[in-house]
């Protein structure tokens, strides 16, 4: 590390091997803006809180953002809603971020984006909004806390061909009174893990119409836990 070049960075790998990478580290929105639109840096490092107001921040190249837990702040008032928006073909990994300025993800024109350990509490300032907003594109769930604070919101709004894999997740704090889904024809949505609470009056997602081959769900306290059969 003390030996690295400007713009690199070292990722731990397994058994105690480390790896050399294309990386910035940024501080501030206007540090995250412009790292998202450089493609000579593949891993974005977050070093502090980002507060990027109520703008609608697009990744437009291939990027491994590391959160480490950090708050970013985004969206919410913006026309679209979404905090981070992944466009025209962008592969995208995003880890341990925190998104609680209001917006949610919003995926589109074949990009694919896979969400690790993210906590993204929805509180949209208007109604019809989405957590997740995936058009001709592919998004991947593995882990996090997703919460919808408003009513009139999706947790998913699929179009044109989009394809959706939840694989883990808490689906937590419902008050939506819009479906949970909302899916045109042709679209996949394909649930293999997770839980979704299932105690909220009026509004519960249950994620059974949605299930992969070979799972089903078991009741876990208020929740819904997705299982392996």
């Amino acid at each position: 590390t003390n030996f690295l070049a400007k713009g690199y960075g070292v990722i731990e790998k397994e058994n105690n091997w480390f790896e050399v990478v294309t990386m910035i580290d940024v501080k501030n929105g206007e540090e995250f803006k412009a790292a998202a639109k450089e493609s000579k840096y593949v891993y974005i490092n977050i070093v502090a809180d980002i507060d990027c107001g109520t703008e609608y921040v697009v990744v437009s190249t291939d990027k491994i953002i590391l959160g480490n837990g950090y708050k970013f702040i985004a969206g919410g008032k913006t026309t679209k809603n979404y905090a981070l928006g992944f466009q025209d073909g962008v592969k995208a990994v995003v880890n341990d971020l925190v998104l609680n300025g209001g917006g949610g993800i919003y995926v589109s024109g074949g990009s694919n984006v896979e969400v690790n350990n993210v906590t993204l509490k929805a509180n949209y300032s208007t109604s019809s909004r989405h957590l997740f907003y995936v058009n001709n594109a592919t998004l991947t769930v593995n882990s996090g806390i997703f919460e919808v604070l408003r009513t009139s919101s999706h947790y998913f709004t699929l179009q044109n061909n989009a394809k959706v894999f939840v694989k883990g997740g808490t689906f937590a704090d419902m008050m939506s009174d819009y479906a949970p889904v909302n899916a045109d024809a042709g679209t996949t949505l394909e649930i293999s893990g997770g839980k979704f609470q299932v105690n909220v009056p009026n509004y519960k997602f249950d994620p059974t119409p949605y299930l992969a081959a070979g799972y089903t769900t078991q009741p876990v306290g208020d929740y819904l836990e997705v299982i392996a059969e």
